[in-house]
């Protein structure tokens, strides 16, 4: 996903250099769960009361930059403290590496590092500092189409997952790859076939099911179309039976204004994303993002990173994707 906020970037150096938090204990996440995308550049949500309001425990923090071959997060020890607080009240996180301005910049740690076992280092530090069970690989822009960096990114997950395994941590990871309603593209199915060749078979492949570039798109019958559709991929790549691959699916819709005028994600589509997840037994749900869950800038015509561009009650794509 593309982070629309501007200047966010804070230094690996800092954010490393900040006395984290003592972390409560993670709790489990459901077999399946609904879990929103959070855009940590921004100081417009917070964990707790989003679970107060709306019941919505598990939340998907966005992004860990990778420059210089240091991770970093904007404000991390905030939302360290956050995550705490929210595992005290019942809920816990995936914490999410990589997406659109990190992969377009060539910042993430798969291009920044000189090798998997570096940026497993990197990735492996965010699991501990966090305490954190669910990682999640936003792979896209240039990272996608870059052989180098999906190949030793894919090959530092496979160490990660040995490395957790030998200290007896549960650790699930996920893919985040973009996709048309056709499917993934050729990249992201590359992406799924050097993951295997490197021994790396992800936990979930979440789709994002926006941003087709296109005005009028129908939003909720495309990503229910995307989300089909790269199934049946996943379950070519890994030799998966159809209900197996759709077990190992997300799917992840921008709400409301999309980046491209005329793709509009409604209530509508949310309640038909919902429905067709839940009878094909998909893994998780999940939108972009939870602090544009509001109607403060109906009408317009480009994707905002405060608000849905839609009339709406604040938290309402919340409540309708929490009945998943």
């Amino acid at each position: 996903m593309k982070r629309l906020t501007t200047a966010l970037a804070v230094s690996a150096l800092a954010a490393l250099a900040c006395a984290a938090p003592a972390q409560a204990a993670p709790n489990a996440f459901p077999a399946k769960f609904f879990a929103p995308y959070v855009d940590t550049g921004l100081s417009n949500t917070t964990l707790t009361t989003v679970a107060s309001s709306y019941g919505t425990k598990y939340f998907t923090l966005a992004f860990v930059d990778g420059a210089g071959c240091r991770w970093s997060m904007p404000n991390s020890s905030g939302w360290q403290t956050q995550v705490s607080n929210l595992r005290k009240a019942g809920g816990d996180v995936i914490i999410s590496f990589g997406g659109w301005t990190s992969d377009n910049g060539g910042t993430d740690l798969g291009a920044t590092c000189s090798s998997p076992s570096a940026a497993a280092t990197q990735i492996e530090n965010v699991v501990t500092t966090f305490n954190a069970t669910r990682l999640d690989f936003d792979i896209e822009a240039a990272a996608i189409t870059n052989a180098t960096d999906v190949d030793r990114t894919t090959k530092a997950l496979a160490l990660v997952r040995t490395w957790a395994s030998g200290k007896g941590r549960s650790l699930s990871i996920s893919y985040t790859i973009p996709t048309f309603p056709t499917g993934l593209s050729s990249d992201g199915v590359t992406l799924l076939k050097t993951g295997k060749n490197n021994k790396f078979t992800p936990d979930v492949v979440n789709v994002m099911s926006m941003d087709y570039g296109t005005s009028g798109t129908e939003m909720g019958n495309a990503s229910n179309s995307a989300v089909d559709a790269a199934a049946g991929q996943v379950a070519s790549v890994f030799g998966k039976t159809s209900a197996q691959a759709f077990a190992m699916m997300g799917n992840t819709p921008m709400i409301g204004q999309n980046d491209s005028a005329g793709e509009i994600f409604s209530l509508a589509d949310a309640a038909s994303v919902v429905s067709h997840a839940q009878s094909k037994g998909i893994k998780m749900v999940s939108f972009w993002s939870e602090g544009r869950d509001n109607g403060g800038c109906a009408g317009t015509k480009t994707a905002s990173s405060t608000c849905s561009g839609i009339s709406q009650g604040a938290g309402a794509f919340t409540k309708a994707f929490q009945k998943f």
